[in-house]
């Protein structure tokens, strides 16, 4: 969901003049400066976001991994953005990207009135017709 909202965020800001990516031949330290200064997250700050979650946490003790282990280099950071490709800084692309991010975040908003048994039972049935 906030990937989604961030490479919408991105493309528009581009398709508008506000990120000039080849322009002025910028360097990738002036872009991520450029960046940063319009306030789009690192995918350190993601990460965090994402592991931040208690399902994403048992996932990780289930799978071995370790939440400190991210290799997460600076110049790496924006990245997720940076390496889009040209094909998807369209409007078209922008506007899936933001259907996609209302999608998840109706999703969200059901799950967070949805009670835990409920989700439980759910999750049962599912498992139940593929038994």
């Amino acid at each position: 969901r906030v990937l989604a909202i961030w490479r919408a965020r991105f493309i528009t800001a581009v398709s508008d003049g506000q990120v000039d990516l080849v322009g002025k031949r910028r360097t990738k330290e002036e872009i991520i400066a450029q960046l940063q200064n319009l306030g789009f997250s690192g995918s350190g700050d993601l990460e965090k976001l994402r592991d931040n979650n208690t399902v994403a946490q048992r996932r990780m003790v289930a799978t071995g991994h370790d939440l400190e282990q991210y290799d997460d280099p600076r110049d790496k950071d924006y990245d997720y953005l940076l390496n889009m490709p040209l094909s998807s800084l369209t409007s078209e692309k922008m506007q899936d990207l933001s259907r996609d991010a209302e999608k998840k975040d109706a999703t969200l908003a059901k799950l967070k009135t949805t009670e835990p048994e409920a989700l439980w039972e759910a999750d049962l049935d599912k498992l139940e017709d593929h038994l």
